[in-house]
C-alpha cells in the first residue's frame, strides 16, 4: 500500500489536470445530447477515470526528459480533442465516431467551405484561442497547487488508494460491458465508447478496417460469369438518381404546405411519375448508406449492382458530385478506389462542381442499347443557401411562424428554398430522359431535421433521439417513367403504382432494380423486391443496425 500511496503522489499532479479535461468532453455530450441518464454519468466518469490512469501510469516508465514531452503531449491532444468534440456536439450533437474520421479524409473542398462558410467567423476564432489560453492557465495554475500541496496523511492516502482501486475496477468493468454491447448490437445507443481517447481509438480502427474492405469488394466482384441473364431486345436507359438530406416532411409531394417541388408534382399528377409513401434509409449518413445501397445481402455478399448490370451487358455510367475515384485511397472503399471504379463503370466525371447543375449539364445521352446512369448530387446538403441561385429564394423568412427565432426562419427559408431548386435539377435530369424507353429511381440517402419537433436542424444522430429517426430516416422515394417505358411495359407500371403504400426500406433497392429491368442473376431475391407478389412487407425494417423501425414508429417514436 505504501508504494501505492507514493506512486500516486507522484502522479496526482499530472492525472487530476488530465481528468478534469478529459471529462469535460463527457460533460458536454451529457449535456447537449439527448442521452442523460445516471448510468450514461457514471460511465463516462468511470471509463474516462480508467483511461487517463492509464495514460498517466505509462508515463511513469519514460525518463524524466521525455515525461515531460508525454505530459505536453497529452495536454495538448486532450485540448484539441475537447474543441473538436464541442464543436461536434454543439452544432451535429454527434462526438468523434468513425463517420467523422471517414468525413474529414473523404471530404472535398467545396464541402470543406460549406462547413467553413456555415459555421466559422472571426469571432469563433477568437473564442477558440480564448478558450485554449483559459485550459492553459488552469493546467499550469493546478499542477503547480497540487505540486506545493504537503504529503497526505496515513488515512488520506489510504483514502485515495481506495478510491483508485475502485474506479480502475468499476472502469474495467463497464469498458468490458460496453464492448460487449458494441459486438451485440454496434449502434450508438449503447454508448460504447464513453470518453474521447476511446472513441478515438475506435474511429481510427473502423477507419483502418473499411480502407482494407475493398479487397473483399474486388474479389466478390471479378471474375462472376454465367450467372447474369437479361434478355430483352429493346433500348432501355435506367437512372438511379441519389439525393442529399431531402425532408418529405418538406415537400409538397407528401403532405408539406409549401408548393417548393412544383415540377415533380406536376408529374405525379400526370401519372408519369408514383412516389411512395413508405420508405426509409438504414442510416443517417451518406456513406453507410453507399456501402450498402448497392449490396444485395450486406455482409453476406458485397455483389454490388453496377457490376451484375455490366455483366447483363449493360453500359454503366457515375456522375457523382461527392466522391471521385482515387479520392482519398488511404480510406479506401468501393466509391472512391481506382480499381473498383473500372470495374463498376465504364465512365465517371473526373471533378466536381460547385452547382448541381454543372454536373447535370455533362451527362450525356449514350447510343447504347442499354445503359445504366447513377446519379448523386449535393441536393439539399447544408449550407442550404449555397444550394440554389438567388432566382429561386422564393421562400422568405417573414412566412413562417413567429414561433420560429428569426435565425431558425431563415434557415427554413434557405431549406425550401434549396428543395425547390433541386425540384428544378430532377426535373432537367428527367427532361434529358423524356423522349427515351427510360426510367428514373429518385431517392435521398438520408433525410434532414430541419427544427421539425425541437430546437435543431441537421442529421447523423437518429439513434439518440427516436422522435429523429422520423425525420431523420423516413425518405422521399419516387419513379418516373417516360410514355414510351410506359407504354411498353403495363403489367410493371401497375405492379410499380400498386406498391406505392408499401414499406420499403433503401438497402433492398438492388433486388428491386433487377425486378424492373428484368435481369436474372442467382442473387436476385424476389422477397426484397417490392414490386413482386412475393414481396415480403412484413419483414422488419432494421436501421441503424440495430432498430426495428416498425417497432418504433407502432409505439410513436417515444
Amino acid at each position: 500500500m505504501r508504494k501505492i500511496s507514493q506512486l500516486l503522489e507522484n502522479i496526482l499532479p499530472f492525472f487530476i489536470p488530465l481528468f478534469i479535461l478529459t471529462l469535460m468532453s463527457g460533460c458536454l455530450n451529457f449535456v447537449y445530447r439527448e442521452v442523460r441518464t445516471f448510468e450514461v454519468l457514471y460511465t463516462t466518469i468511470a471509463t474516462t477515470f480508467l483511461s487517463v490512469f492509464v495514460i498517466v501510469i505509462l508515463g511513469e516508465l519514460l525518463p524524466l526528459k521525455l515525461k515531460r514531452i508525454y505530459r505536453v503531449f497529452f495536454y495538448s491532444l486532450t485540448i484539441f480533442l475537447l474543441i473538436a468534440e464541442g464543436f461536434l456536439v454543439i452544432n451535429y450533437k454527434i462526438t468523434i465516431i468513425p463517420e467523422v474520421i471517414n468525413a474529414v479524409i473523404n471530404t472535398n473542398k467545396y464541402e470543406a467551405m460549406g462547413v467553413f462558410h456555415m459555421y466559422f467567423s472571426f469571432a469563433l476564432v477568437l473564442k477558440i484561442i480564448g478558450i485554449i489560453s483559459v485550459l492553459v492557465l488552469f493546467i499550469v495554475l493546478l499542477t503547480r497547487a497540487l505540486d506545493k500541496m504537503k504529503s497526505l496523511s496515513a488515512t488520506g492516502k489510504k483514502t485515495v488508494c481506495y478510491i483508485f482501486i475502485f474506479f480502475t475496477c468499476f472502469g474495467f468493468y463497464l469498458m468490458g460491458y460496453n464492448i460487449y454491447n458494441y459486438i451485440r448490437y454496434n449502434n450508438g445507443n449503447n454508448f460504447t465508447f464513453t470518453n474521447v481517447y476511446g472513441r478515438i481509438a475506435n474511429s481510427c480502427r473502423v477507419v483502418i478496417k473499411s480502407s482494407r474492405e475493398v479487397v473483399s469488394y474486388i474479389k466478390d466482384n471479378e471474375n462472376v460469369n454465367g450467372s447474369t441473364v437479361y434478355e430483352n431486345p429493346d433500348s432501355i436507359n435506367v437512372i438511379i438518381l441519389v439525393g442529399e438530406s431531402f425532408s418529405k416532411y418538406h415537400t409538397n409531394l407528401y403532405s408539406y404546405e409549401k408548393n417548393t417541388n412544383p415540377l415533380l408534382k406536376e408529374r405525379q399528377e400526370n401519372g408519369e411519375m408514383v412516389v411512395f409513401n413508405d420508405v426509409v434509409t438504414f442510416s443517417d449518413m451518406t456513406q453507410k448508406v453507399f456501402l450498402d445501397l448497392f449490396c444485395f445481402d450486406g455482409a453476406t455478399s458485397k455483389r454490388l449492382l453496377p457490376k451484375v448490370f455490366k455483366d447483363a451487358g449493360f453500359k454503366v455510367y457515375l456522375y457523382d458530385n461527392q466522391y471521385l475515384s482515387g479520392q482519398s485511397e488511404n480510406v479506401d472503399w468501393y466509391m472512391t478506389n481506382s480499381e473498383m471504379s473500372s470495374m463498376l463503370f465504364d465512365k465517371r466525371n473526373d471533378k466536381l462542381y460547385e452547382t448541381d447543375k454543372e454536373l447535370i449539364d455533362k451527362i450525356v445521352i449514350e447510343k447504347e442499347k442499354r445503359n445504366l446512369y447513377i446519379v448523386h448530387i449535393n441536393g439539399q446538403h447544408f449550407p442550404y443557401d449555397m444550394r440554389y441561385p438567388e432566382s429561386y429564394a422564393k421562400f422568405k423568412k417573414e412566412e413562417y411562424p413567429s414561433t420560429y427565432a428569426s435565425d431558425q426562419s431563415e434557415i427554413l427559408a434557405e431549406y425550401d428554398n434549396a428543395t425547390l431548386y433541386c425540384d428544378y435539377i430532377v426535373d432537367q435530369i428527367i427532361s434529358k430522359f423524356v423522349d427515351s424507353n427510360s426510367i428514373v429511381v429518385y431517392f435521398s440517402d438520408h433525410s434532414e431535421e430541419v427544427y421539425d419537433y425541437r430546437s435543431y436542424v441537421g442529421h447523423c444522430n437518429a439513434n439518440f433521439s427516436k422522435p429523429s429517426l422520423k425525420y431523420q430516416i423516413e425518405v422521399p422515394f419516387m419513379i418516373w417513367m417516360s410514355d414510351k417505358f410506359r407504354d411498353g411495359h403495363e403489367d410493371l407500371y401497375k405492379r410499380i403504382c400498386d406498391a406505392k403504400d408499401l414499406p420499403f426500406i433503401t438497402n433492398r433497392l438492388s433486388h428491386t432494380m433487377l425486378d424492373i429491368v428484368g435481369i436474372n442473376d442467382t442473387i436476385f431475391n424476389p422477397s426484397k423486391s417490392i414490386i413482386n407478389e412475393k414481396y415480403d412487407s412484413k419483414s422488419p425494417r432494421i436501421v441503424l443496425k440495430s432498430l426495428n423501425y416498425d417497432e418504433i414508429r407502432a409505439n410513436g417514436f417515444k
